[in-house]
């Protein structure tokens, strides 16, 4: 047996486990899928997101050097650092 055990690759995961695999927050993920950026489906009471749909979500925010293409709007940058002013702010 190798020392490396590989992870069979699933058809789909749990949100939970499609933001771990993302990165990001499970918050960020349900956005995602809520504006219709990240595809899922609902098999029964659970929603899953399919494994080529996170590949594609993927690669629909990145060019071929990797780089990020979709960039993060100046208003939301402006407000996250007021909110971390006001948080420092206040102790």
């Amino acid at each position: 047996m190798s020392a490396q055990t590989e992870i069979p690759k699933r058809l789909c995961y749990p949100v939970i486990e499609t933001s771990t695999l993302l990165g990001i927050s499970t918050r960020s993920t349900w956005r995602a899928i809520r504006e219709g950026d990240l595809a899922a489906t609902r098999i029964g009471s659970r929603i899953l997101v399919p494994a080529h749909a996170i590949e594609t979500f993927i690669a629909e925010r990145t060019d071929k050097s990797g780089a990020r293409v979709r960039e993060v709007p100046r208003s939301i940058i402006e407000h996250h650092r007021a909110q971390a002013a006001a948080r420092k702010a206040q102790g």
